[in-house]
């Protein structure tokens, strides 16, 4: 049984190290803190994914540090276009909000946006997580179907 890999910052990292089992171990090498929809387009070698199926959750890094919305939605098309190359299965979650969103109106309208924007991707080969809808109905997405009740 293929095991799914978590792409992301360091929110897929605290989910991996709560539930390692369920996870891939190339999880470890695709979950880093502070990375960037730019950083995961340039630095993963994505070969190591064939044949995997993939949870991406990536943007909350570029938004807090002021990436302008058309640039991270362009990178982000160009990095699910590239996984989908690769991968069996590619689901992609929005964006849930921080701490930092709640203290910030333009963050938060940031936030809402490039969600809309993931959310865009939506196919047969790419299935978004709508994540920052309430907990209870993502747990419905066979991609959670791994994991024990979180919520």
């Amino acid at each position: 049984m293929t095991q799914l890999v978590l792409i992301g910052d360091s929110i897929c990292k605290r989910l991996y190290y709560k539930y390692p089992k369920s996870f891939s171990e190339l999880s470890v090498k695709f979950c880093v803190s502070g990375a960037t929809v730019r950083f995961k387009l340039v630095r993963n070698n994505h070969e190591m994914l064939k044949n995997h199926e993939i949870f991406l959750m990536v943007g909350t890094n570029d938004i807090i540090q002021g990436s302008l919305l058309p640039q991270i939605c362009s990178e982000l098309k160009v990095l699910i276009h590239y996984l989908l190359t690769t991968c069996l299965k590619l689901y992609i979650s929005t964006l849930l909000p921080t701490p930092r969103f709640s203290k910030n109106y333009n963050l938060t309208w940031l936030l809402n946006a490039y969600n809309d924007c993931i959310m865009s991707f939506q196919n047969s080969n790419c299935y978004v997580v709508r994540c920052h809808e309430s907990f209870p109905k993502i747990l419905r997405y066979p991609v959670f179907s791994v994991l024990p009740i979180l919520w």
